[in-house]
């Protein structure tokens, strides 16, 4: 970067979000204890499930479509 790109930041601010928030911006439930299958891939309803973002460079994210570069999870 240039200088000519910087810009200053004014401040930042962190919260935690409300339960309603949480449930708002939920994608899914987890209802499966098993996290992957026996072919190795991520089994839905479970803690890898692809709607939840991944980890995989090669794979896709089932709700945004992003690889795990890209995919805020």
């Amino acid at each position: 970067m240039t200088p000519e790109n910087l810009k200053e930041i004014g401040g930042i601010r962190f919260s935690i979000l409300s339960p309603s928030e949480v449930r708002k911006y939920s994608v899914t439930e987890i209802t499966a204890p098993e996290t992957y299958d026996e072919d190795g891939l991520p089994v839905q309803g479970g803690l890898m499930d692809n709607r939840l973002g991944t980890l995989e460079p090669g794979q896709k994210c089932a709700t945004c479509g992003n690889t795990a570069l890209r995919c805020p999870g």
